[in-house]
């Protein structure tokens, strides 16, 4: 038994790029390209939301600390 405790998404994610790996085989390349672009497109969302929401943080700890001083 080991110690180390893997996120319970982690397993799923392998599942599906296992599977899509299979799939990638079976179908034809550009499908699983369109793929690919899909998971890219999410990511990228992601990202730019998690860069949003630390922007609109910062923006409001700078605005109270702002107000704190006056």
């Amino acid at each position: 038994m080991s110690h180390l405790q893997l996120p319970t998404w982690l397993f799923p994610a392998c599942r599906s790029i296992r599977y899509h790996r299979i799939r990638a085989r079976n179908s034809s390349i550009r499908q699983h390209m369109e793929d690919c672009q899909q998971i890219k497109t999410v990511m990228v969302f992601l990202f730019n939301l998690i860069g949003i929401r630390h922007v609109i943080v910062n923006m409001i700890g700078e605005y109270f600390m702002l107000k704190e001083q006056h």
